[in-house]
């Protein structure tokens, strides 16, 4: 979960943002990128607040050290990438506050602030949340990333994305461990309220986004996909799978990181 962000400069993908990018993937790859560095400035908020300081396990502490590092970088590495790419005061004025200007972005920031970033849900409850965050609303992003990948396009901003997935990995590894551990884990009515209330949010996050931009896959498909992920998720954690959606894709599956385990791409690891 160590790297510099440093080594990752979106310079060199500057050529592909304007000449081998359609506006509608251009509008797209904007909202994924100011989506992602503003839910990376909650994860950062919410693990100092409601997780480091919550735990008595010196590891759990240590590792929660480490999570707020690899999320400050995260957050450096999308906001740099998206200050390279989208040009004009206004345009990044309106992108870069894209959770007030933009509905179905303030939703998923709306639903965090419920259930991680408060205090009445107890502890289990808030780990549940913040695990159906990190992994169902980062399957979207991560998906597009990877056909960017296929395509050889965005190569910089692509290798960012496998580093950053491979720290997602770890860290859903980590709280699915953590969960296991607890005296009293969370009722599985409450586990799937959760679950479901974050796939919903998702898949009409995909459905407004991805329908006006002309990307290559539809919404409805990408919305099986995010249930596949979701039944994983719940695999993990040690629930029944809800939705038992197969993987709609042949290429990507769960990773982005080639080589390693991705989003609950080696569930044994869990």
């Amino acid at each position: 979960m160590c790297w510099a962000t440093s080594g990752v400069e979106p310079v060199g993908d500057c050529r592909d943002w304007d000449e081998n990018l359609s506006d509608g993937e251009r509008d797209l790859l904007a909202y994924l990128l100011v989506s992602v560095a503003a839910s990376k400035a909650v994860d950062f908020e919410n693990l100092a607040s409601h997780f480091a300081s919550c735990v008595r396990m010196e590891e759990a502490r240590c590792f929660y050290g480490l999570q707020l590092a690899s999320a400050g970088a995260h957050m450096e590495t999308f906001s740099r990438f998206a200050r390279a790419f989208i040009k004009g005061a206004a345009s990044r004025a309106f992108y870069f506050n894209a959770i007030a200007n933009v509905p179905f972005v303030r939703r998923k920031a709306q639903w965090v602030m419920r259930w991680v970033d408060a205090q009445d849900p107890p502890f289990r409850v808030r780990l549940v949340a913040f695990l159906a965050a990190k992994a169902i609303f980062y399957s979207g992003t991560f998906f597009c990333l990877s056909w960017f990948d296929e395509r050889g396009i965005l190569p910089a901003l692509c290798h960012a994305s496998e580093l950053v997935a491979r720290d997602e990995s770890v860290g859903i590894d980590f709280a699915c461990r953590l969960l296991r551990l607890l005296g009293v884990r969370p009722c599985h009515h409450v586990v799937r309220r959760i679950v479901l209330d974050a796939v919903n949010i998702e898949k009409e996050f995909l459905k407004e986004l991805v329908g006006a931009s002309g990307f290559a896959f539809d919404a409805d498909r990408m919305g099986l996909y995010v249930e596949y992920v979701a039944d994983r998720l719940l695999e993990a954690m040690g629930y029944q799978a809800e939705f038992s959606t197969p993987n709609p894709w042949t290429f990507g599956s769960l990773r982005p990181l080639r080589g390693s385990a991705g989003f609950f791409e080696r569930v044994d690891m869990m």
